[in-house]
């Protein structure tokens, strides 16, 4: 797990690796699209780095100890500037809660809701590297201002400009998800870059299940008029 604490990383290895001998596990591979040069400041990695959308093919078959979450074709975004990955080379990955991976609620929380509101918004190589730039403040720093902290976006400005709109909105206090959030899964290996995906079973946003009740309650009152 890379983090923004050697503590931190102390506590999720361990974690993790209690973890590891119990998940199941996903192989595939990877075309890229999107591609966006950035630079950027961070303990992992600093100067400039490709950002990519990630667009995985399952290359496993069903079986024990096989990953049946995740879809056959699946999107993810980089939560690991530490290693890298080769497009159209297999990889195994560990797949990991975000709990288990290390995040903390605060960026389990904030990582869902990047992914529900502004995921659908990504269409341009400036928007994916604004998308990735909002993934890499929100896990390797606290203070979701990409111009300080301990990992900073340094140019191109486009993209930077974009990535902080967004951190602010999603940030801001009473911010409530528009979308349904999605359960996300980190996608986690040793020799390999780990990747961020969501599987297809979406968890209701804040608010939503209490709109819901109200609506069922609505119905139940309409019935028993009728009747």
């Amino acid at each position: 797990m890379k983090t923004n604490s050697i503590a931190a990383v102390a506590v999720a290895a361990l974690v993790a690796a209690a973890g590891h001998a119990q998940a199941d596990t996903i192989k595939g591979k990877f075309t890229s699209t999107l591609s966006k040069d950035v630079n950027i400041t961070s303990a992992p990695r600093s100067g400039t780095v490709k950002t990519v959308q990630f667009a995985w093919q399952r290359t496993d078959t069903p079986g024990a100890g096989i990953d049946d979450t995740i879809g056959n074709a699946f999107t993810t975004y980089c939560v690991d500037l530490a290693q890298n990955v080769t497009a159209n080379t297999n990889f195994v990955f560990n797949v990991m809660t975000p709990a288990d991976y290390g995040f903390n609620a605060a960026q389990t929380y904030l990582l869902s809701v990047l992914w529900a509101d502004i995921l659908p918004q990504v269409g341009t190589s400036n928007d994916s590297a604004a998308f990735q730039l909002a993934v890499w403040e929100i896990v390797y720093d606290s203070d979701k201002a990409l111009t300080t902290g301990s990992f900073k976006a340094n140019s191109p400005d486009t993209p930077k400009t974009i990535a902080q709109g967004w951190l602010n909105t999603i940030a801001a206090p009473g911010y409530v998800a528009i979308n349904p959030l999605p359960t996300l899964r980190v996608l986690q290996s040793d020799t390999a870059q780990d990747q961020l995906t969501a599987i297809s079973t979406p968890i209701p946003a804040p608010g939503a299940g209490v709109l819901a009740l109200a609506g069922m309650g609505i119905l139940a009152m309409r019935r028993r008029k009728q009747d």
